[in-house]
């Protein structure tokens, strides 16, 4: 024979009270109390001398934001490339969206090119195209941005030559004009 035994539900405390309010199970203090409870952890990783990698994990909200613009801001004249990695974001509010594009703007103002990569989930992309329709977003982690990056085997980002030849001599193309149809080169 087995026995079972029904515990009651649990409640949550009655927050509201007082002439004129309505008694609910959480008031928006409470909610806005345990959000602040959630730590932003932001990490930074600089794989070469012209990348820093900036890891983030958590609730990105307007409350918590504040950290990842401050190590974004002070990246934009250490590295070339920043790349913000998103995608142990769980949640993206619209005002942390607005802030960190913000703070991009002014990145790239400075040279610094940020790259935002993580942003695989519609609940993290949706905020950051309502602020930016423009914004390029990699769904990859930041090693697919990495991946693309013009750099040279020291981890240097390679510039182009401002000058590049536009017409070809036509000495060099002599000896291709005498090889047979049929060799090789």
């Amino acid at each position: 024979m087995s026995l079972t035994l029904e515990q009651p539900a649990a409640s949550a405390p009655d927050l509201a009270s007082g002439p004129g309010c309505a008694r609910t199970p959480a008031s928006v203090s409470s909610i806005l109390a345990a959000r602040a409870q959630q730590a932003l952890d932001v990490r930074l990783y600089a794989p070469y001398p012209d990348v820093v990698i900036i890891r983030v994990a958590g609730p990105l909200w307007q409350s918590t934001a504040s950290l990842l613009m401050l190590r974004l801001e002070q990246q934009i004249h250490r590295a070339p490339h920043v790349i913000v990695d998103l995608s142990l974001v769980d949640e993206l509010d619209a005002d942390a969206a607005s802030e960190l594009r913000a703070t991009v703007a002014k990145a790239q103002r400075s040279g610094t090119q940020v790259h935002l990569a993580g942003v695989g989930s519609e609940a993290i992309a949706e905020p950051l195209r309502q602020v930016d329709p423009g914004w390029r977003l990699v769904a990859g982690p930041a090693d697919a941005v990495l991946a693309t990056l013009n750099l040279d085997a020291a981890g240097h980002h390679r510039t182009v030559p401002h000058t590049v030849p536009t017409t070809v001599p036509t000495r060099d193309l002599a000896p291709l004009a005498s090889t047979p149809a049929g060799n090789a080169l």
